[in-house]
């Protein structure tokens, strides 16, 4: 139950990540192309809040995505290392195991 709900915050935070970045695109290309005309103190406060909601998005995906991932590849080749021993181990005479 627990990792699911920490999905769905990663999807939503994912999904929210992804329109900060959009509006920090639009806010820095306002910046860029109107510096020294006009007072561009909003897009630069658009550009610091929206880092809170992406690096936590961030933040969120490697916990309940990539470290479960990495921690299954990990057994699956623990796993098939295990299985080799125990193939090598029967594959041989039961004299030359004494």
């Amino acid at each position: 139950m627990k990792r699911n709900k920490g999905l769905i915050a990663t999807l939503i935070l994912g999904f929210i990540s992804f329109i900060f970045i959009v509006m920090d695109f639009l806010a820095l290309d306002d910046i860029y192309t109107e510096s020294g005309k006009y007072d561009v103190s909003g897009e630069w406060t658009i550009v610091i809040f929206s880092f809170i909601p992406i690096i936590a998005f961030h933040i969120l995906f490697v916990i309940y995505i990539v470290i479960p991932f990495l921690n299954k590849e990990i057994n699956i080749y623990r796993y098939r290392q295990n299985s080799k021993q125990r193939e090598q181990s029967v594959s041989q005479p039961t004299e030359a195991r004494k």
